[in-house]
């Protein structure tokens, strides 16, 4: 009997590796889609290969610096909107 099997590109696969290696390593999904964004935005090819650039440990560093910059730049833009928001009904 045939049975159906997806095709799958070179590129998937190493995507897929990549994603499996960086778990193991203990990224999260976050840290995943952060990474995998970076990499699209500077037009770097997402595999094991370019994880070799660099130290897993300094790329959790610089992960956990962009993470606590995003949470305080959420936070500011919730404080702004607030401010907005009162300055509105105190007038």
């Amino acid at each position: 009997m045939l049975e159906l099997v997806p095709i799958t590109t070179e590129e998937e696969e190493e995507e897929e590796e990549a994603y499996n290696f960086l778990i193991n390593e203990g990224f999260d999904n976050e840290d995943l889609k952060i990474i995998k964004d970076h990499y699209d935005k500077e037009g770097v090819k997402f595999c094991i290969k370019t994880f070799n650039a660099i130290s897993i440990e300094e790329m959790k560093d610089d992960l956990k610096n962009y993470k606590n910059k995003s949470a305080f730049k959420k936070c500011k833009k919730v404080f702004v909107n607030l401010k907005i928001s009162i300055s509105g009904i105190c007038r």
